[in-house]
């Protein structure tokens, strides 16, 4: 018996996606689907604390009319009353945690809105909920060492820790149609919502002071995000730069094929999807050491981890990497093969399939 709690669902309200940019790539029937889709509407009005104990306490009830259940993979800072009843009921319980731990999470979000001068607002329901959960659950799934790192430093025993990285849509292959030569303009993309978390601050200083002819590369910028770091992405905004907002992810392999170099300098991330999804369409991509799809990238080979909160790396790799278009390519090339060997969605859900049976939960 398998069954997908969730806010919203695209295949199961359709007569609203049209209102929703987010489509659904998972193939799951409709009818193993319970979804709240008023919570999303909802949202907008309600703090997301109030939001995710509501959806808790919904899914806690509504569990229990599945007596068959024998384990639950759940989301953490929503969950919880549902960890508590599926203790008292036998049910093996996991929790999802998609960044590092809270407390770390808080101290580099703090760190990262400090540097341009703007309080970040803790939520301390969420401070103070989000660790018991940590407590109450069997096992803490996370995407990567990075996550990892953060729980066992804050005294996690490590057998408790579940990782597996994020799977990799079949969808995502460098485009065959696309060429493209490495030798002419540079082209450099950024690839995820325009943020502080996403170190978006960090990315504009080092493209300010690149020592590169403007006429000798691009810069895009796909993702949505605050507002006010878009406005302010356009007021440096030179000619050799675009901004193509929100792009439908059938769309994005085509065209994260046509892009020579991606950079993510993210302060903050428990993953990153869309660092293998620019790997896997042949664009190496210079990391920080705080995005845990790090975890991917062979520093120097099929691309750069740089530290975080530091403009001057990123600036001094972009800087090589036009000055030495023969080891881009080759970084292009270590990077698509890499992607090759990375889990797909099937291979990290037969991992949990293993994990639930190690630990007799199926």
């Amino acid at each position: 018996m398998l069954r997908l709690y969730t806010g919203f669902a695209s295949i199961k309200n359709r007569w609203i996606n049209h209102l929703v940019r987010r489509r659904d790539m998972e193939l799951i029937p409709p009818e193993k689907i319970t979804d709240y889709y008023l919570l999303m509407i909802f949202q907008r009005l309600f703090r997301v604390s109030s939001i995710n104990n509501l959806f808790d306490i919904l899914v806690s009830v509504d569990m229990m009319r599945h007596k068959k259940a024998k384990a639950i993979i759940v989301w953490s800072g929503m969950a919880e009353r549902t960890l508590i009843k599926a203790k008292r009921n036998g049910i093996f319980t996991v929790l999802a945690r998609a960044s590092s731990h809270l407390t770390l999470q808080n101290e580099l979000l703090t760190r990262g809105y400090g540097n341009v001068g703007i309080e970040y607002r803790i939520d301390q329901r969420i401070t103070n909920n989000e660790p018991r959960e940590y407590e109450l659950t069997d096992k803490l799934y996370v995407c990567s060492s990075f996550a990892k790192k953060s729980f066992i430093e804050r005294g996690y025993d490590e057998k408790k820790i579940f990782v597996s990285y994020v799977g990799l849509h079949s969808n995502f292959k460098r485009d065959v149609n696309k060429k493209k030569s490495f030798y002419g303009k540079l082209r450099i993309v950024f690839l995820g919502k325009m943020t502080i978390k996403k170190g978006i601050n960090f990315l504009f200083e080092a493209l300010l002071s690149l020592a590169i002819p403007e006429s000798d590369y691009e810069m895009c910028f796909i993702g949505g995000g605050e507002k006010w770091l878009i406005d302010k992405m356009y007021s440096y905004k030179k000619h050799n730069w675009s901004y193509l907002g929100q792009v439908q992810q059938n769309h994005l392999p085509s065209l994260l094929s046509e892009f020579h170099l991606g950079v993510f300098s993210s302060i903050e991330d428990g993953f990153a999807q869309v660092v293998p999804q620019q790997m896997a369409c042949g664009v190496p991509v210079i990391v920080t050491e705080n995005t845990g799809s790090s975890d991917l990238v062979d520093d120097k080979v099929s691309g750069f981890v740089v530290p975080a909160f530091d403009a001057r790396p990123i600036k001094e790799k972009i800087e090589f990497l036009y000055h030495n278009r023969s080891r881009l390519e080759q970084m292009a090339f270590a990077a698509e093969t890499a992607a090759q060997n990375f889990p797909d969605r099937d291979e990290i859900a037969y991992r949990f399939i293993e994990m639930f049976k190690a630990e007799g939960a199926l």
